[in-house]
């Protein structure tokens, strides 16, 4: 069996292009395959990777229905004749490609979905009609959520062959041995909360900052830090200084992957309570996997795929969307409650161990088998 896998990116600061690297670096030595990426992708040229990478693919983009021209995702000009399977890492728009790639060789083809980027593209002309085509023809599409399956249902008219399949997490990279003193030292007696994610809206940063300011009137020596890219014009920077938390929300910027892990290991409680703006949604959440794969109890919202990501009252607490009173509460619940955050970061370890990299590309092969048959 040899498969073709696409993808826009590999960069581990990307959502997607984390998901391809511990995909493609699992699945590496278990199958044949090539990893196939955009003709201007910056490949690094002293980074070695176990898997045979191509940059052929047409350059990534967004939409079609502006000023990008979709033909070259309608008439590739890709021969990959050899391999008996195309799998898409995205919906959009290289599982159009994947489409037309394997319809032109006769081949079967699979689309693995991520969340909103599954569905906006459904919402408009040509994308609707293009990506529509391409979700009915698949042989399988995989998504992250039940919620994100709904969507994509609701949105294609006609029949799909659609999978709930959670997203994975690299549980044994959380479980190595790190030196936090420093951190603990810097931070002393305060309570810890920790939110991961680039800030914008629909990450719902300002949720939890406006919570902050009525759990301190309950626990005073509290600290929340944000760890992300800044997208969001300074709102919430101006938000924290009018509520008067200058002293306890810190704004960390963007953090190497070593680093978020020794943060996760600091922290008390892992918050991320994100909300649905204009059809932008969570699909997932595998911060919160990487959380629990360190023992954290998490907060989250009932938004988006979250509930597929944390088990209610079993690996953490989930808040009703955009309420900031409720997710107060919870902080002050799980921090004034060793023993139920004990049992909640317990629960959420046993839940990351049973969805690491390594069972889902177990399911995966059994998946390209079955399809394949």
């Amino acid at each position: 069996m040899k498969v073709a896998i696409l993808s826009p990116t590999i960069d581990v600061a990307n959502g997607w292009g984390n998901f391809t690297r511990e995909y493609c670096w699992h699945l590496a030595g278990q199958l044949d395959f090539t990893l196939f990426l955009p003709k201007d992708y910056q490949l690094g040229k002293e980074e070695k990777l176990p898997f045979p990478v191509k940059c052929i693919l047409p350059e990534f983009v967004p939409e079609f229905r502006r000023k990008n021209n979709p033909e070259p995702f309608l008439k590739p000009r890709i021969k990959v004749s050899e391999f008996d399977l195309i799998h898409s890492l995205v919906a959009f728009p290289y599982g159009i490609l994947t489409h037309r790639i394997a319809e032109a060789i006769s081949k079967p083809f699979i689309i693995t979905t991520h969340g909103s980027y599954a569905v906006i593209p459904l919402l408009s002309y040509p994308d609707r009609e293009l990506l529509q085509e391409a979700y009915l023809k698949s042989d399988l599409i995989i998504s992250p959520s039940n919620f994100t399956a709904k969507r994509i249902r609701k949105y294609t008219r006609g029949s799909i062959n659609l999978e709930v399949m959670p997203d994975a997490v690299n549980y044994q990279k959380f479980q190595s041995p790190c030196d936090i003193s420093s951190l603990r030292k810097e931070y002393g007696d305060n309570r810890i909360l920790l939110n991961i994610g680039q800030l914008k809206p629909r990450k719902g940063q300002d949720i939890l900052i406006r919570a902050v300011r009525i759990v301190i009137d309950s626990i005073p020596n509290i600290r929340c830090l944000l760890i992300g890219k800044d997208g969001w014009d300074g709102f919430l920077h101006s938000l924290v200084f009018y509520l008067g938390l200058e002293k306890r929300i810190i704004f960390l910027g963007e953090k190497r992957e070593e680093e978020l892990i020794k943060y996760i290991k600091l922290c008390d409680v892992f918050v991320h309570t994100p909300c649905m703006i204009k059809n932008k949604f969570e699909g997932f959440g595998i911060v919160y996997l990487e959380a629990g794969a360190c023992g954290k109890p998490v907060i989250g919202s009932k938004s988006g795929g979250v509930p597929d990501a944390v088990k209610d009252r079993i690996t953490g607490i989930l808040v009703p969307e955009g309420n900031v009173r409720a997710t107060a509460k919870a902080i002050i619940r799980v921090l004034g409650d060793e023993k139920l955050a004990h049992q909640l970061g317990e629960e959420g370890r046993k839940n990351a161990e049973k969805l690491r990299w390594e069972n889902y590309v177990s399911t995966m092969k059994k998946i390209y088998e079955s399809v394949l048959k």
